[in-house]
């Protein structure tokens, strides 16, 4: 699909969905809805191609803002959604961002959830550097010792 064409279907779909001021379509021409993000970018995976955004083209008039900026993917996301959503984010401050436009409480739930496992791991990473060799040279050295002793030990038995 060309730039011209992805355009027009953009149009038409932008026509059908007037509340809707981006989508998001993959490489080979399919289109998602804000709310579907998630499914654009495992459509994106499985088919080994990028998803990108594509916004309403809104001409702008004194005093407005060209779209609108607050519009947020897991707007009208059931909870499930919103559990798969944070699930393919990777950065906390979308997943802040996400949080301020969820409206039910296993969604905010959900992102709270993967927005600790992401400040966890970044903290676990930041500590294991010198815990992960220690604990590795500790079970080395628990094997190594262990091996000794049954070389010992089979060395007594023969």
């Amino acid at each position: 699909m060309d730039n011209s064409e992805l355009k027009e279907r953009a149009e038409e779909l932008f026509k059908m969905y007037p509340e809707v001021d981006h989508l998001f379509y993959t490489e080979d021409g399919q289109f998602f809805l804000p709310r579907a993000k998630q499914y654009a970018k495992m459509h994106a995976d499985k088919t080994s191609s990028k998803y990108l955004r594509i916004d309403r083209e809104v001409e702008e008039q004194e005093g407005e803002n060209k779209g609108n900026e607050n519009t947020h993917a897991v707007e009208g996301m059931t909870v499930k959604e919103v559990a798969k959503y944070a699930a393919t984010v990777d950065t906390v401050e979308e997943l802040e961002e996400a949080l301020k436009h969820v409206d039910t409480k296993g969604g905010k739930a959900a992102i709270e959830e993967r927005i600790a496992k992401l400040t966890e791991g970044a903290n676990t990473d930041k500590n294991e550097g010198s815990e992960k060799g220690d604990e590795h040279q500790s079970a080395a050295g628990a094997e190594n010792e262990e091996a000794r002793k049954a070389n010992v030990n089979s060395d007594k038995t023969e």
